[in-house]
């Protein structure tokens, strides 16, 4: 039998397990029969995927470089998005630009991006008041135009681009929007000076031979110290006892500096004495253990006695990693446990193609002074390492032509275009050969998060056509175009060249109390949650979701998850929305098992074979605004706690029920037909699929199976999934093969508990996790084998065929 098993997180003895699954006392007319037949509902499956977000100090500390700092300036991109135009040299914007950036974007370079003039390309000669084309009572900043230009009689676009790459960018300087009296708009700009002395200030031209931009930081000690701070970590998210390198340029502007480097943990300072030719400096330094076990470590560069410039600034931890990839071992050993079909990494940003594809030293910043930590060329080589699908989030502010740039990094020869590039950084060999597949999406949310990108006609459609026409192109590209917010099919029209249409499937955005109250019990809320999981993909009843799976399937279009198999439970009863039930629901076994079964049930319901559960490691998240009411921390988004700290590490239930799908899942999806006492529930409480309509729900019936079924065939291996919905008891199952089991053996991992609520949190499960899969082999494997299957549980076996 060729096991794809990789490391789980507990076994348990043979004996243990064969209680729990041979039931040989079991009648089989008290059974439910299920036969695979072995007829392929949906080719090709993969492994359910994992979302894939960013490095931060805090609690996702996945990258090896901790710092990576080199100055400089930054790229301004913005999507302007409005109805039909009534002026041919005047564009009124949904999202106007605000008052006080008139100046900024005046000059700057536009793309028309739907109608006649799609393409064209002209100047911003200032900005003009219009009645606003939302509201129309007030007035707003309309784009006045250097010619007339025939706009589309539907939506239009505008992407406009101006550069700033030349005044460099101070890490500590923040900006944000307010409002004065009036009302307003305002932008705050603000250098936060506890971590840098106000007096620093960024040089244009004078940087290290063959640095990367124009920009260097000068930290003016020669009237007092000066220092800089650089953020690595909390000692919580991952230990930083150990030895640290560092790799910088300095170099003294004026006087005679000494430039001293200090972590503020224990460990000795380092001092330099910065000539006056720029030069490297590559140091090591051992952190002791810190006594303040969630100390944050930072390193202090402080010049003294005259002006020090400093530029490039490298720090990391020497962990002795042993992957090649630029992630630590920490990520991906998890990752490996996890075992994904594909990753999805998301951007909501504002960037141009080349600025997205390189690591973080070699990037300019984006608008608001943002820089991603890794770039997609590092997530590919992580993906590739995986051997997963890759789905990157590409900028959705990218011009037309950079489409052909892209093919040409993922898939050119290593002396061709971007091909180059790609080769430059370690990887010669194109990534259409070396990945199974490459997800292409333009932005993410494009609607939810105005200005990242742009849907409306021509853009998404160009961009692909010309892509499908490269030298480049390969059949292992997909193109995914999101509707969220935009309406499925108006966008699947507009784009009729796409591969697949994304869209979300989070679970119950609010929980109610008189919900709660219906449900009278334990397992009569559960019974709500997992009718909830059925509702959204079954019962198209005050369902936002179901829609625009219909639009693409009408459309012969194939439908894929950009972010589910997860929770969005961050509206309840005011003024006390139940926030314990909710952390409870999103973390215990009960609820996670149901989240990733939601995942199994659009597979065989509509064909999604690319399912991304949103999101690989947060702790919680606090709601507020179009987000949710809740007034503590909801427990949503990760699926893996505390994942920068092998020691303290923890899957909650939703990823382990991900980890035992996996084990088995591949190949093609086949029938499986149920017999015998199959039985079902009926359940009647308030329900709602989808941000509106879950926040209004609406009191209905919902029958569904509380057995189901998943089966796999893939050569001679075969996989099968069952999955408990039974909140009560435990369920008889009998198994009918559509080929014998060769020796008639089989493996099975399992997910259950007695406890609907048990959980991995580390605070109310101290001492050890309490949800685990087992794992065990069947001996005796064959047609007629009969099983107990607990209570809201799921179940994988594995096994060859002759």
């Amino acid at each position: 039998m060729h096991s794809r098993s990789l490391h789980l997180t507990r076994f348990i003895n043979i004996a243990t397990i064969a209680v729990l699954i041979a039931a040989p006392t079991v009648r089989s007319q008290d059974a439910t029969t299920i036969r695979i037949t072995g007829k392929v509902l949906v080719p090709k499956v993969e492994r359910l995927g994992v979302h894939f977000g960013g490095h931060n100090y805090y609690d996702s500390v996945i990258l090896k470089q901790r710092v990576a700092e080199n100055f400089e300036g930054t790229i301004h991109r913005i999507h302007l998005i409005g109805p039909a135009q009534k002026e041919a040299q005047v564009f009124s914007p949904w999202n106007a630009i605000d008052d006080d950036a008139t100046d900024d974007w005046t000059g700057a370079t536009y793309t028309v991006l739907s109608g006649p003039d799609a393409g064209q390309r002209g100047k911003v000669v200032g900005f003009e008041k219009r009645p606003d084309v939302k509201k129309g009572d007030t007035q707003v900043n309309a784009v006045k135009l250097d010619r007339p230009r025939a706009w589309n009689k539907d939506l239009n676009g505008l992407l406009l681009e101006r550069l700033d790459t030349k005044a460099g960018q101070n890490p500590w300087m923040s900006a944000k929007t307010v409002k004065d009296a009036s009302g307003a708009k305002k932008r705050e700009v603000a250098v936060d000076t506890r971590w840098i002395s106000e007096h620093n200030e960024l040089v244009s031209g004078d940087t290290p031979p063959g640095s990367f931009g124009s920009t260097s930081m000068n930290l003016k000690g020669a009237e007092k110290p000066a220092k800089i701070e650089f953020r690595a970590q909390f000692n919580s998210a991952a230990p930083i006892e150990g030895k640290w390198r560092l790799r910088f340029w300095a170099r003294a502007k004026s006087g005679a500096p000494k430039l001293t480097v200090k972590p503020t943990a224990d460990a000795e300072t380092l001092t330099i004495v910065p000539g006056a030719q720029w030069q490297k400096h590559e140091q090591t330094m051992a952190i002791k253990p810190p006594e303040d076990g969630k100390q944050l470590l930072m390193f202090v560069f402080t010049s003294k006695g005259g002006d020090t410039l400093i530029d490039d600034v490298e720090i990391w931890q020497d962990s002795g990693d042993k992957n090649p990839t630029p992630f630590r071992d920490t990520l991906v050993d998890a990752l490996k446990e996890l075992n994904p079909g594909s990753m999805r990494y998301l951007r909501n940003t504002r960037n141009t193609l080349l600025n997205s594809l390189m690591p973080a030293i070699r990037t300019y910043s984006m608008g608001g002074g943002k820089r991603d930590d890794f770039g997609a060329h590092e997530f590919f080589e992580l993906c590739e390492y995986l051997q997963c699908g890759a789905w990157p989030t590409l900028p959705g502010t990218m011009q037309p032509e950079e489409i052909d740039q892209f093919m040409e990094y993922i898939g050119a020869p290593a002396d061709t275009g971007l091909g180059k590039l790609r080769a430059e950084l370690g990887h010669p060999e194109p990534f259409t050969k070396t990945l199974p597949a490459i997800h292409v999406q333009f932005g993410n949310e494009v609607v939810t998060f105005m200005g990242t990108g742009y849907w409306g006609p021509d853009y998404w459609r160009g961009m692909i056509e010309r892509a499908q026409k490269s030298p480049y192109y390969s059949d292992n590209v997909i193109f995914t175009v999101n509707e969220q917010g935009a309406g499925a099919a108006r966008i699947l029209d507009w784009t009729p060249n796409a591969d697949r249409l994304c869209i979300n499937s989070y679970l119950i955005f609010g929980v109610y109390k008189d919900q709660i109250e219906m449900a009278r019990d334990k397992p009569g809320f559960y019974d709500f949650v997992f009718a909830s999981s059925w509702h959204l993909w079954n019962v198209n009843d005050n369902n936002k979701a179901i829609p625009g799976a219909l639009a693409a399937q009408e459309r012969k279009k194939e439908i894929c998850i950009y972010e589910g198999g997860n929770y969005h439970t961050t509206f309840g009863t005011p003024p006390d929305p139940p926030v314990e039930q909710v952390n409870r629901m999103i973390t215990g076994h009960a609820g996670g098992l149901s989240a990733t079964h939601n995942s199994l049930i659009l597979l065989k319901k509509f064909g999604a074979r690319t399912i991304e559960s949103f999101n690989l490691s947060q702790h919680s998240f606090s709601p507020g605004g179009a987000f949710g009411n809740m007034p503590k921390p909801v427990r949503v988004w990760g699926g893996v706690l505390n994942i920068g700290d092998p020691a303290k590490r923890r899957f909650r239930p939703r990823f382990l029920a991900l980890q035992v799908a996996n084990q088995v899942m591949g190949g093609d999806l086949v029938e499986t037909v149920h017999s015998g006492a199959d039985p079902r529930i009926k359940v009647t409480n308030k329900f709602g699929a989808g941000y509106g309509p879950s926040r209004a729900p609406k009191e209905m019936t919902i029958e569904m199976p509380l057995i189901c079924s998943y089966a796999f065939a893939e050569g001679r291996r075969r996989g099968l999934i069952l999955v408990s919905q039974d909140t009560r008891n435990a369920q008889p199952i009998t198994l009918e093969l559509d080929k014998p089991a060769a020796g008639a053996k089989a493996r099975s991992w399992l997910l259950a508990s007695d406890d609907l609520e048990a959980t991995n949190e580390n605070d109310w499960a101290p001492d050890a996790p309490q949800v685990t899969i087992r794992e065990a082999p069947i001996s005796d494997f064959r047609s007629g084998y009969h099983l107990s299957l607990p209570k809201s549980s799921m179940m994988a076996i594995e096994w060859d065929t002759p």
